[in-house]
């Protein structure tokens, strides 16, 4: 039993330090960050737009999703939701999940636009979030409302919290469970052997069986129909997206 526990005392630590690793990993990766703010109209500050790219990096990595503020001069004859969405192909994740909020200065208007899971979470809110940076807009607060956006961008409700925090610990979250799994296991196959059995109170002889009869009282067949799928329009997948625009 000694050796059995120093075994498992040995396993656990060589696990919880994998874990360590992983969240070390983690914040390693977060440091290296991608441009998630592209300033051309000149409305923030040096620090104003570090501070932003800080938290624009930080719900990418909580969510696993880009997310990008870009202002722009003048459009030139191009629609806001146009820009915004091309926008985002060329900085953003071209296959995966994210929003971005995209202003014109010449025009006045202002975009916001969601893709894959981001979208799925804020479709019904997609007019919301942008009347309510627009606000800020109005006001000349401009990194106010892009920090307003990286907030409102969260799903809302329990739920959303939830997702917050498995995303943020899921390096410990991972090692928690894996951890129970593996000290079940061991408990399981160390457990002590069995003394005491079906056999152990019984009186040889005692009991005779003279026959026995199994009757089957009703059978059911189940029967699946397989069926193929073809893909249309080649491999690659789409995701969902939608945005909302006005003025500011």
């Amino acid at each position: 039993m000694e050796y059995t526990n120093k075994n498992l005392v040995k396993f656990l630590t060589f696990f919880f330090i994998s874990a360590l690793l992983l969240s070390f990993s983690a914040v390693s990766a977060q440091e290296l960050l991608k441009p998630r703010v592209f300033d051309e109209a000149e409305l923030l500050s040096a620090s104003e737009k570090d501070s932003l790219q800080v938290e624009l990096d930080k719900i990418s990595s909580e969510f696993d999703a880009d997310f990008i503020v870009v202002t722009k001069k003048k459009l030139n004859g191009m629609s806001i939701q146009s820009f915004a969405n091309k926008f985002f192909e060329e900085h953003g994740n071209k296959e995966g999940s994210g929003a971005i909020i995209a202003i014109s200065m010449a025009e006045r208007d202002i975009n916001f636009t969601a893709f894959g899971k981001i979208y799925d979470q804020q479709k019904r809110r997609l007019d919301k979030v942008r009347a309510s940076i627009g606000k800020y807009m109005t006001a000349q607060r401009y990194h106010q409302g892009f920090m307003h956006f990286a907030e409102q961008v969260r799903p809302p409700g329990f739920f959303g919290k939830m997702i917050i925090i498995a995303g943020y610990w899921q390096p410990w979250v991972f090692a928690l469970v894996l951890t129970v799994i593996v000290v079940g296991f061991l408990a399981y196959n160390h457990k002590g052997a069995i003394t005491v059995g079906s056999s152990t109170y019984a009186v040889p002889g005692a009991f005779n069986l003279i026959s026995s009869e199994d009757r089957y009282l009703r059978t059911t067949t189940t029967k699946t129909k397989v069926t193929s799928s073809k893909s249309s329009g080649g491999g690659g997948g789409s995701r969902s997206s939608g945005g909302s625009s006005g003025k500011f």
